[in-house]
């Protein structure tokens, strides 16, 4: 009993404390901050286990797909008959990259491509643009060797475009090509800053065009050049123009058209014009001096009947047995039917004081031509001396005499001067072109007050 006669409560058992752990609690009970902490965790180790297996396909990739590359090039090429090495692949976000590539086609001899680098820009898996930088382009042999064999080439199985790798366009920059044997021993090309763009379009046979600048042509005894050379060819046609004074492309300069068969038509402009201007050493003539020269040339198959037209002249000419400058003048024509000669017609050539006419044959071919032509000269009296001509006539064959015999003060001449030459040229083996010249001289001379 209580002291107010209340009933006496006993005393509740206190409660033990038990520390149950947080794994065991249930999941209505958990601390929520643990909560939290626990599903960013597991979050994070499912990102990182991705980010693992990610960089391990990747890395795979990157070492799988440049081998697959790199295979299925090269298979391809051996497809088309060529031969190619490539040292390194490189992907890249438009398609891949090859290093250090060199190729030759198994059936054409005498020909090897090397390049630094080779860009292959893809649409899907099929190649859209290759583009080479820095290539070297090596050929070795006579052109229409080199040619013949390079057409049985396209025109084979092997050679025509076709299948996955083939691309739509290629493009070629800052390049070189050398050829040696061009047109004989001793006879080659150096074409420098090439730049050249083909399209593949629904034909067999690619559209391209070809830029060429600094372009240097080596024969036996200099070179020639530099010039400046364009080339074009699509369906079968072609057009080579060539501008003997690149500084000023549009004042001496050659276009040759022509197809699949042969040349259509020629055409060469040059004015008057120093040599030097026009990359021609004098000492490639034998001559010496400031020499100047003008030429213009037509000729054109058409049909049954192929002509041809030139004229010009080198002014200022030295040499070592002539007392003074002489200039040389010629003019002529040729005419044949289509596929043979043409026999040179109304040929004229003057050397100084003596002038002849000019005669020969000159034979087209599908790869150049060849000129074999001869010339003579008319004796003429050294008493011709005496009387004054016109000097703008450049055929007169007196007054180049005349002018010598006043400047030595010969009073009386007696005895004839004559020549004769020879000339043979052929644009296929430069190296065995050749020049003769025979003059004959019988002239006396008596000066003022000899008995």
């Amino acid at each position: 009993m209580t002291q107010d006669g209340g009933p006496l409560e006993r005393p509740k058992p206190q409660a033990l404390p038990l520390a149950i752990p947080a794994a065991a609690r249930p999941a209505s009970e958990a601390v929520p901050a643990a909560t939290s902490g626990g599903a960013k965790g597991v979050v994070v180790r499912v990102l990182v286990s991705l980010l693992v297996v990610m960089t391990v396909l990747l890395a795979g990739a990157c070492v799988t797909i440049p081998w697959f590359v790199h295979r299925a090039v090269v298979d391809a090429a051996a497809e088309h008959g060529v031969t190619l090495t490539v040292q390194s692949v490189e992907m890249r976000m438009t398609g891949f990259s090859l290093q250090g590539i060199e190729a030759s086609a198994d059936a054409v001899h005498g020909v090897h491509l090397a390049a630094p680098e080779m860009d292959v820009q893809m649409n899907g898996v099929t190649p859209q643009r290759v583009t080479l930088h820095g290539a070297e382009l090596l050929i070795n042999g006579r052109y229409a060797a080199v040619t013949s064999e390079i057409d049985r080439f396209l025109m084979s199985e092997a050679g025509t475009p076709g299948g996955a790798w083939s691309p739509k366009s290629l493009v070629i920059e800052g390049s070189r090509v050398a050829w040696q044997g061009l047109a004989g021993d001793g006879v080659g090309i150096q074409a420098a800053g090439l730049h050249l763009e083909a399209t593949w379009p629904e034909a067999d046979h690619p559209a391209w065009h070809a830029t060429s600048d600094p372009v240097t042509v080596v024969v036996p005894h200099g070179t020639l050049g530099p010039w400046r050379v364009d080339v074009e060819r699509s369906s079968g046609a072609a057009r080579v123009r060539v501008a003997f004074d690149p500084g000023v492309p549009d004042s001496s300069w050659l276009v040759i058209l022509g197809d699949d068969k042969a040349i259509a038509s020629l055409d060469l402009v040059v004015p008057r014009s120093p040599l030097a201007r026009l990359g021609i050493p004098p000492a490639l003539l034998g001559l010496t001096g400031d020499l100047q020269l003008a030429a213009t040339a037509h000729y054109v198959a058409l049909g049954a009947r192929t002509t041809a037209t030139c004229s010009g002249g080198v002014y200022g000419a030295k040499a070592a047995d002539l007392p003074r400058p002489i200039d040389l003048v010629w003019e002529g024509s040729a005419a044949g039917d289509a596929g043979g000669a043409l026999d040179v017609k109304a040929g004229r050539l003057a050397v100084g004081p003596l002038t002849g006419a000019v005669r020969g044959t000159v034979k087209p071919f599908d790869d150049g031509f060849r000129l074999d032509l001869g010339w003579s000269a008319a004796p003429v009296p050294c008493s011709a001396f005496d009387a004054p001509l016109d000097p703008t006539r450049p055929f007169d064959i007196g007054y180049e005499l005349r002018q010598l015999a006043q400047g030595v003060g010969v009073a009386k001449v007696s005895g004839t001067v004559s020549a004769r030459a020879s000339l043979a040229f052929d644009s296929r083996d430069l190296a065995g072109s050749s020049v003769t010249f025979a003059p004959d001289v019988t002239c006396k001379l008596a000066l003022f007050g000899a008995p």
